[in-house]
Order: structure tokens, then C-alpha cells, then sequence
């Protein structure tokens, strides 16, 4: 009787399933379990593989914002409708022997005689050379004495030739053979103070220069050298779309029809204003960026001193 007993309690146990499951199989056996318990185990060995790699994600994207201060973005890659030849390397010139370049700075084609000058930081002048790098002569005066560090060069409709000097703290304007016709001088005031930079005429003859002396802003002239319109204010900023209208070292500035184009190089941005200056819209470039043009096709190019590249934008 006792054995017939123990049978139907044996017997009973097996019927529960309760200990044939996992005994001696450890915690991943599935044997005896129904599909419906089944499908819940493998939903949460999914959810869980979900939540780690969100977890990875946030901690990625957390570090990317941390050493890089920008919310990471990724890159879209548009293909073109029509491929190009890229241009074709034609020749180099570097001065020499007459007038070797040590820190090339600026360059630019004389609208009318088609001249090109070039700003040499470390060697304390101006060269200019015809179309071919032929040197033809080179100028280093101010009003002072000599250049010391000559950054920005432009033209205004007569032909005269504009120069910036950092190291003069200076504006200085001479004719097209490099003779020193004068220092600009704003307002006709000799006690106004700036550091002016990098510079541009519009289609009005109106100059466009951009100061870092004590705020960071950009100064607009009339044809007579008359304060017309001053706008911007000094501020490094963590994130690129942050104080829009603010500049840390503006180190480029062009004009084309109704809007202004400054390349805001310390906050890693090109800053886009009307004639008013009033802000418009940026374009994020980071890196480095310094000198801007308007060239082919329109389109804005932007030179990057920290990319070792220029980069070609859409004017929008």
C-alpha cells in the first residue's frame, strides 16, 4: 500500500511538471516550457539587447558632445547629377629669387591692371607679380616707417590698393605701383582706435572692414572713409549656433548684392547679415575659417587654416 502511495505522488509531481523543467539543466533550459512562455523569454532577451545598445548610443553621443561641444550629426552624402574634371594643377610661384615668400597671407587680381598682390606676414611687405608669377616689384612703407605685419589686401574703384597691417594697427591705401597715398583714417578722427582685418568693397564703393581691438565687429564706410553703419560684439561660444550676430575674430568678409558673408573663425562659422546688419542665418564650417570669396558659379568659398581646406558653399 505504502509503494502504491508513493507512485501516485510520484506520478502526480510528473503530471504538474514542476520537477522534470530544469533540474540539472541550469537557468537557459526550455524543455517542458509552453511556446506562449517561450516567446516571452526570447521578447525579453530582445528588449534587453535593445536596451543595451541605447545605452551605448547615449553614452557615444554623451562623449561626442563632451570633447566636442557639438551635437554629433551624421554626414549625408548627395550624389552629384553631373561630375566635373577637378581643375588642372597649371604652375606655382613662390618669389624667388627676387622675392621670396616666407608667410603668405592674402592675394588678389587688380580689377583693372590684373596685378597680383600678395601679403607677406613674415617678410614685411607686399609683392606683386603678373598673371604668370612673374615679380614685378614689392612695397613696405607706412606712415610711420615700415610694415610690420601686412594681413589683408583689396581694391577700390579707382584702383587704389588697400592694405590691412595688424602690427601698425592700420589701414593704409596706396596707388597701384605700391606709392603710399595715405592712412585711412575713420571719421577723419586721429584719436579713433581699431585693429582692423580682414576688408571688402561693395558695388557702391562702400568698405567693409572688421575689427578685433576691443569688441569684435564689423565697420561699414562710405566712398568719403564717414562711419556709416558698425555691427557685431565680441563672444566665443561652446556651440556654433549659439549668440548669432556675436564674433570671435572675424577673419574674413565679403559682399555680394543685398547680403554681408563673415567668416567668424573662432566660433567655427560663416555669419550671414543683410545691409542693415541685421542677422540673417550661419552656416556651421568648423575648423578653422578665414579667408571667404565669391567665386565659380556664385558659389562661396571658404578657406580653412586648421582643415588645410577650402570649402565651396551654396550662397542660399
Amino acid at each position: 500500500m505504502a509503494k502504491d502511495s508513493h507512485k501516485r505522488d510520484a506520478n502526480m509531481k510528473d503530471a504538474s511538471g514542476t520537477d522534470k523543467v530544469t533540474e540539472g539543466k541550469g537557468p537557459v533550459a526550455t524543455e517542458g516550457m509552453t511556446s506562449s512562455e517561450r516567446a516571452k523569454r526570447r521578447n525579453k532577451i530582445i528588449l534587453l539587447t535593445l536596451l543595451a545598445l541605447l545605452l551605448a548610443a547615449i553614452i557615444g553621443g554623451l562623449y561626442y558632445y563632451l570633447t566636442q561641444k557639438e551635437l554629433a550629426i551624421p554626414r549625408v552624402t548627395v550624389p552629384e547629377a553631373k561630375t566635373i574634371a577637378p581643375p588642372k594643377f597649371l604652375f606655382l610661384f613662390d618669389g624667388s629669387p627676387k622675392a621670396t615668400m616666407k608667410k603668405p597671407t592674402d592675394v588678389a587680381v587688380h580689377p583693372k591692371t590684373k596685378w597680383v598682390y600678395v601679403t607677406d606676414t613674415s617678410m614685411h611687405r607686399v609683392s606683386v607679380f603678373d598673371l604668370n608669377g612673374k615679380f614685378f616689384f614689392s612695397f613696405d612703407k607706412v606712415d610711420s616707417g615700415d610694415m610690420l605685419a601686412p594681413i589683408y589686401v583689396a581694391f577700390n574703384k579707382k584702383g587704389e590698393v588697400y592694405v590691412t597691417d595688424r602690427g601698425n594697427e592700420g589701414l593704409y591705401i596706396y596707388t597701384q605701383r605700391g606709392k603710399l597715398i595715405k592712412k585711412f583714417v575713420p571719421n577723419n578722427d586721429p584719436n579713433f582706435k581699431w585693429l582692423p582685418i580682414a576688408l571688402t568693397f561693395d558695388e557702391d564703393d562702400n568698405l567693409y572692414v572688421t575689427d578685433i581691438l576691443q569688441t569684435h565687429q564689423v565697420l561699414v564706410f562710405d566712398p568719403n572713409g564717414n562711419l556709416k553703419l558698425k555691427f557685431g560684439d565680441v563672444k566665443g561660444v561652446a556651440k556654433s549656433v549659439e549668440e548669432p550676430g556675436k564674433f570671435a575674430f572675424p577673419n574674413g568678409i565679403v559682399v555680394q548684392g543685398n547680403k554681408i558673408y563673415v567668416s567668424d573663425s573662432n566660433n567655427r562659422r560663416i555669419q550671414v547679415f543683410n545691409k542693415k546688419g541685421k542677422f540673417l542665418y550661419l552656416i556651421k564650417t568648423g575648423g578653422l575659417p578665414r579667408g571667404i570669396d565669391i567665386g565659380y558659379k556664385n558659389r562661396l568659398h571658404l578657406v580653412d587654416t586648421m582643415a588645410h581646406s577650402c570649402s565651396v558653399f551654396t550662397r542660399g
